[in-house]
C-alpha cells in the first residue's frame, strides 16, 4: 500500500472498521476503539457543516434530549461523582450520532466492509471465550466431565446437567467482561442476520457458502452456551425477519405486514410475561427480575416526572420490599429499559428515547427497510428484560447499527 496516496479524509472509514473489529473483545477496548473513531473522524475534517446537517435532524435533537435529562438529573443525586459516573457511559448516545451525521455515501460504499469486520471480530472473539472458558471452566473429575463455576461455587455438575440447568458455559469473573449472556448473544445474532440476509447472496461460489455455513452454525453453538433466554428469543424473532426478507424478494411485501410483525412481537413478549408456567419455569435467573420490574414500578409510580436521579436507581430498588428478599448480594438495575429509564430519569427522558425508536421504525417500514427494522426489533425485544442501554456494549449496538440504517441507506426508498 503506497500510503502517500492515503487522503485524509481515508482516516474516518478506517477509523470505523477498527471500532468495528474490536467491539465484541474486552469491554475496556470500546473507549480506545471510538476514541480512535472520533479522532479519525476530527484529522478527516468531517465535521465541516455538521451544525447545518444538524438543525434539520430529528433524531438527532431526540437522542440529544434524552441524554440531556439524563445530565440535568445528575444535579438531584445524592452521590455527584457516582451520577456523574453513570452518566460517563451516556455520552455514547452524544458521540456516535454526531459522528456519524451525514455519513451516509461512506456507509454505502463501504457496507460490505463494515458488516465483514463486524462479523469477523465477532468470530475471532467467540473462538477466543470458547477456548478460555474450556480451559478455565472444564475439569475431568473421577471419569466425569465437570463445569467449575468460579461465580457458582456450590454446584458441581457435568457438562450436560449445566446446561439442561440453563447456566451459561461462560459463567466466570473474567468471562463476564466479554460475555454477559444477553449483551453478547444479541451481536452474534445480528452477525448471524448479516451472514444471511447480505454475504449469502452476494457471493454464490461454494467455497464462499460453505465458509458462511460453517460460521453460522459456530454462532449458533456459541449461542447455546450462552442459555440466554432472551438470546433464545431474538435468534427467533431474526429468524421470523429473514423469512420475511427473503419472501419480499418474490413477493410484494406491503407496510401492514411489517406492522403485523409488530403486534406479533408485542403480543408474543405479553403473553411470554404474563404465563405463570412460563415465569415459574426451570431457569435460573427469570424469577428474580419480577421482583427487579416490581421494584422499579413502584419507584416509576413514585417519581413518575423526574425519577430519582441518574445513578441513584441501584440503591433506591435495593432498599424496596421486592429487593430485600432476593438477599442478593450486589447491587442491581430494573433489568428492563423501559421501567429503568421512567423510574430513573423520569417519563420525558422515556419519551424522547420511544420517540427515536418511533421515528425509525416509521422509516424501516415506510422504506421496507428490513435492516433496520431488524435492528429495531432486536433491540425493542432486548429493552424488555435487559437495562439494555446502561452499558456500553449496549448503547453501541442499538445507537451505531440504528443510526448506520437510518442516516445510511440512501437505497432503501423504496415505497413498498
Amino acid at each position: 500500500m503506497n500510503f502517500k496516496s492515503i487522503h485524509r479524509q481515508d482516516f474516518f472509514p478506517y477509523g470505523i472498521l477498527f471500532f468495528l473489529f474490536v467491539w465484541s473483545f474486552y469491554s475496556k477496548f470500546l473507549p480506545y476503539g471510538i476514541g480512535i473513531m472520533t479522532l479519525a473522524w476530527l484529522v478527516g475534517g468531517y465535521y465541516n457543516g455538521f451544525w447545518k446537517k444538524a438543525k434539520t435532524s430529528v433524531m438527532l435533537w431526540l437522542l440529544a434530549g434524552f441524554l440531556f435529562w439524563h445530565a440535568v438529573s445528575i444535579l438531584y443525586h445524592q452521590n455527584y461523582a457516582q451520577g456523574l459516573s453513570e452518566f460517563n457511559t451516556k455520552i455514547s448516545f452524544a458521540v456516535l450520532p454526531i459522528i456519524l451525521l451525514g455519513m451516509s455515501d461512506i456507509f454505502e460504499r463501504m457496507k460490505t466492509k463494515i458488516f465483514a469486520w463486524f462479523i469477523a471480530g465477532n468470530f475471532i472473539s467467540a473462538i477466543l471465550i470458547l477456548v478460555l472458558a474450556i480451559k478455565k471452566n472444564v475439569s475431568y473429575t473421577s471419569g466425569k466431565w465437570l463445569v467449575n463455576y468460579e461465580v457458582f461455587p456450590h454446584l458441581k455438575l457435568s457438562f450436560f446437567e449445566a446446561i439442561d440447568q440453563r447456566y451459561s458455559f461462560f459463567a466466570s469473573n473474567e468471562l463476564s467482561r466479554w460475555t454477559h449472556p444477553t449483551y453478547y448473544a444479541i451481536i452474534i445474532v445480528f452477525s448471524m442476520y448479516l451472514l444471511v440476509t447480505w454475504f449469502w447472496d452476494r457471493n454464490k461460489s461454494v467455497l464462499a457458502r460453505t465458509v458462511i455455513t460453517l460460521i453460522l452454525l459456530y454462532f449458533s453453538l456459541i449461542i447455546f452456551l450462552l442459555q440466554s433466554r432472551t438470546g433464545f428469543m431474538v435468534s427467533g424473532l431474526a429468524g421470523g425477519l429473514f423469512l420475511v426478507q427473503w419472501l419480499s424478494k418474490y413477493y410484494d411485501i406491503r407496510r401492514p405486514v411489517y406492522l403485523f410483525i409488530v403486534v406479533i412481537i408485542i403480543g408474543s413478549i405479553s403473553v411470554f410475561l404474563l404465563n405463570p408456567k412460563i415465569i415459574t419455569g426451570k431457569v435460573q435467573t427469570f424469577d428474580p427480575r419480577l421482583n427487579m420490574w416490581q421494584a422499579a414500578g413502584e419507584v416509576m409510580h413514585k417519581n413518575l416526572f423526574f425519577g430519582v436521579g441518574t445513578g441513584n436507581l441501584k440503591d433506591v430498588l435495593g432498599a424496596t420490599e421486592y429487593f430485600k428478599v432476593l438477599n442478593a448480594p450486589e447491587k442491581y438495575d430494573a433489568h428492563n429499559q423501559y421501567l429503568e429509564t421512567c423510574s430513573e430519569v423520569g417519563i420525558p427522558a422515556l419519551l424522547f428515547l420511544l420517540g427515536a425508536i418511533g421515528l425509525a421504525f416509521y422509516k424501516a417500514i415506510k422504506q421496507a427497510n428490513h435492516w433496520l427494522f431488524a435492528v429495531l426489533a432486536i433491540a425493542c425485544t432486548a429493552f424488555f428484560f435487559e437495562s439494555y442501554v446502561e452499558r456500553i456494549n449496549g448503547i453501541f449496538f442499538f445507537v451505531f447499527f440504528m443510526l448506520f440504517f437510518y442516516w445510511g441507506d440512501k437505497k432503501q426508498a423504496i415505497n413498498r
